[in-house]
């Protein structure tokens, strides 16, 4: 089993395997560097948290911390089956009404359920806040911050083309509705690095978001060989699996205890299809 993979230690010491500098999706680790950008937006003053969003009963929080009781279309078989297919992605619209996005499964803030429908809610307050279209939102409060030149918003085949696993290069990224970011692992590792030390959220900010990620982070289970210390990875493959350990969820970033073949990491974004039946 292969793995394309980058890490960067507490030191700051880096290292890579395989095609650490090919461009891969990054999926739902999107989701952390919307997060981060939503939450640099509440450090503005041009979102708020814990206000109800515009005609809706949840909050940006809940969103964040996937409680706002949103189902998910990871769940809606027709949506794959139009994938497989290779078709263009549905409309916001024909989304919401497939997925039966206006009825939620409990009321925000009681329950917890993944929900790529929630952080498609996120993106559009990201929108709404910045005044940017998603692509220069990230580019601004995100990645180019710490320098991240290799990484960007997909916004059609045409970005997927240039993906390194050739099976993926007709995907059309729009089916990812918070957006989908490509780049690097070894970018992916520098956002991780920076969000753990400091360098994208002030303190003060972020509320249980930022709690819930450190207290992941110490309480991962460190492999053997790690040098007691626990690396900021990310692996751009799709090969060797991570078996769930954890379930603190903040900041887009769901922490897992990594088993062989990847042992060098106990932080890694996950590839997800959870289920919560009305």
């Amino acid at each position: 089993m292969n793995f394309h993979s980058a890490w960067i230690d507490d030191a700051g010491a880096g290292g890579t395997a395989g095609a650490a500098t090919g461009l891969f999706p990054w999926w739902s680790f999107t989701k952390t560097a919307l997060a981060i950008a939503a939450l640099r937006l509440v450090e503005e003053g041009s979102l708020r948290l814990d206000d109800s969003r515009p005609g809706k009963p949840f909050t940006l929080r809940h969103l964040l911390t996937h409680r706002a009781g949103l189902p998910d279309y990871g769940c809606v078989d027709p949506y794959h089956q139009a994938v497989s297919r290779g078709e263009d992605a549905w409309d916001r619209e024909h989304l919401l009404i497939a997925a039966g996005a206006d009825r939620l499964l409990f009321e925000p803030g009681t329950g917890w359920t993944y929900s790529n429908i929630g952080y498609l809610f996120v993106r559009e307050a990201i929108e709404a806040g910045s005044g940017l279209p998603l692509a220069q939102a990230l580019r601004k409060l995100v990645l180019d911050p710490i320098g991240l030149a290799g990484t960007r918003l997909a916004a059609d085949r045409t970005d997927f083309q240039e993906i390194f696993w050739p099976f993926l290069r007709s995907y059309d990224p729009r089916w990812v509705y918070h957006g989908c970011l490509i780049g690097p692992p070894a970018d992916a590792a520098r956002l991780l690095n920076s969000l753990f030390h400091g360098a994208l959220l002030a303190p003060r900010h972020g509320g249980c978001h930022v709690r819930a990620l450190h207290a992941a982070r110490r309480r991962a289970i460190r492999p053997p060989g790690n040098g007691g210390r626990l690396r900021n990875g990310v692996d751009g493959g799709q090969d060797g699996y991570c078996r769930p350990r954890l379930r603190p969820y903040g900041l887009g970033a769901w922490f897992q205890q990594c088993g062989v073949p990847f042992p060098r990491s106990a932080a890694r974004y996950h590839r997800s299809r959870v289920c919560r039946r009305r």
